[in-house]
């Protein structure tokens, strides 16, 4: 995720069904891919959305402001609901 912001990018689409799971055979360890770009957008200050992407459960509150500016704070908000829904298989209240 660091590396993507790091391009100046937002996903924007940020769930558990988009990270996806690698163990090289022998290595013992387990690697997360984030996947689906469908919805990835440049991050810069004069880009507001025009239309509402993503998954409804994962969506920052920020999103449903009128003139929100698109920012990575989406996918970090979106990071922290697919955390604790692993964790604890359900959705924050």
């Amino acid at each position: 995720m660091m590396t993507f912001h790091e391009s100046g990018l937002v996903h924007r689409d940020i769930k558990c069904d988009n990270i996806l799971l690698h163990s090289p055979s022998g290595s013992g360890r387990v690697y997360a891919k984030i996947s689906d770009f469908g919805f990835a957008k440049k991050e810069d200050s004069t880009n507001q959305k025009t239309y509402l992407a993503g998954t409804l459960p994962y969506m920052a509150p920020d999103l449903f402001e009128r003139q929100q500016k698109l920012s990575q704070k989406v996918d970090i908000f979106a990071l922290g609901i697919t955390f604790y829904r692993i964790i604890t298989y359900r959705y924050p209240l």
